[in-house]
């Protein structure tokens, strides 16, 4: 089979580049030949030459409007929209050209937001699907042009799949009752450095082997910052001898947002609690040493590193939201048993902080090892990787075999 893969982005720390290269892993060890289309030649690009792949870049950007942050952004938008539809088609013209001398059966879009692939699909008229891994407008307020409306109905075209990462996504983008649309959880990879259910006992050298609260991602608003320091400076205030610091891991595209945080930081007494980080390449060591992970997301699509904490051993304190919650609720009906402290509010994360600094190292272990056996059993690579060649092997069994000539 040959399937061509359109990324978003090579960035290596990117949630839908590494479920991607989890896909790839194991789809070229069952026979399949890609093809991966890039925007550019830098961060994985060089891993997939290395691979012997047949790799190509493209100059494309997000089917999506440009931001308005700014009276620059209002004066520029309808040039950078205009700018982005012509790259877009460009880049799709050449992807069917490239398509012609090295034949597909299906064009694999990693993610929703981009649509050279169901352009170029279109024209060499071959199956599509769209990997939808994000709510675009809730997390990233990122919006399809023309409409959503348009893209919606993108997806009721009859060559054209989706594999929504969960039930939540499925529904948020109306394919409930769509029988090309699937659910197909991500393949979460179980690194040898991590711990085994164990409670945490701070082992990171970078940061010492004092406890500590971990957060990772984004350091933006739609991650819930605002939500973690009011749960953190509550939790602060109620401690009876020196809270456990807060660790924040992971890029801060807006600067403001740090500086927020460092004045309610400074306002409350907690200028030594609260340390950034910023991007790590060792975030496993990170989540193994933590005494817990703060997932706050307002609309968390699927939420890696929560599972991928969970593989290290850490406790997970997660907000009952988008697929976190829908991650929750599956590892409840596995086990029988919540597989992390959940919460809603800032007042009940400063509880939950409580409790998970205080809890026995039995009741740490109970829900960590609960939450270890969720994840590798529902989010394995090779589960995942199945789902996803088995939806191949479906479509093309709907179809003619492919003219390759």
């Amino acid at each position: 089979m040959r399937i061509t893969y359109l990324l978003n982005s090579t960035r290596l720390q990117n949630g839908a580049t590494k479920s991607f290269m989890a896909l790839l892993e194991n789809a070229v060890k069952a026979g399949v030949e890609p093809t991966v289309v890039v925007p550019d030649s830098n961060g994985v690009h060089d891993k997939l030459v290395s691979m012997g792949l047949d790799v190509l870049v493209l100059n494309y950007r997000p089917a999506v409007y440009p931001w308005l942050d700014s009276w620059s952004d209002a004066l520029l938008f309808l040039p950078r929209l205009m700018g982005r539809i012509y790259l877009n088609r460009r880049a799709s013209k050449k992807l069917v050209k490239h398509l012609k001398n090295n034949a597909t059966d299906i064009i694999h879009t990693n993610v929703s937001v981009i649509d050279v692939g169901f352009m170029a699909a279109k024209k060499l008229h071959v199956p599509h699907i769209y990997h939808i891994r994000e709510y675009a407008d809730k997390d990233f307020n990122m919006f399809h042009y023309p409409t959503k409306r348009h893209f919606i109905s993108r997806l009721q075209s009859p060559r054209c799949y989706s594999v929504c990462i969960t039930n939540d996504i499925r529904k948020h983008n109306k394919q409930e009752s769509n029988l090309r649309s699937t659910v197909i959880y991500n393949g979460i990879s179980h690194s040898a450095t991590c711990s085994t259910g164990q409670a945490s006992t701070g082992a990171d050298s970078a940061i010492g082997s004092t406890p500590y609260f971990l957060f990772a991602g984004r350091i933006e608003e739609a991650k819930g910052i605002d939500m973690l320091m009011q749960g953190y400076i509550s939790y602060a205030r109620q401690c009876k001898s020196s809270p456990l610091p807060l660790y924040l891991a992971g890029d801060i595209p807006n600067q403001a947002i740090k500086q927020a945080v460092e004045n309610d930081a400074a306002q409350n007494g907690l200028e030594g609690k609260v340390k950034f980080l910023g991007a790590r390449n060792d975030m496993e060591n990170l989540m193994r040493g933590a005494r817990a992970i703060i997932i706050t997301s307002r609309f968390e699509a699927f939420g890696r590193c929560m599972p991928e904490a969970m593989l290290c051993g850490c406790l997970a304190i997660a907000r009952n939201t988008g697929g976190t919650l829908e991650q929750l609720e599956n590892g409840k009906r596995f086990t029988g048993e919540d597989i992390a402290l959940r919460f809603d509010t800032p007042d009940e994360l400063s509880g939950m902080l409580r409790k998970a600094e205080t809890m026995s190292d039995e009741e740490y272990r109970s829900i960590t090892n609960n939450a270890l056996k969720t994840v590798k059993e529902l989010y394995s690579p090779e589960t995942y990787a199945n789902s996803i060649l088995s939806l191949y092997r479906k479509i093309l069994s709907r179809r003619p075999v492919h003219n390759k000539t």
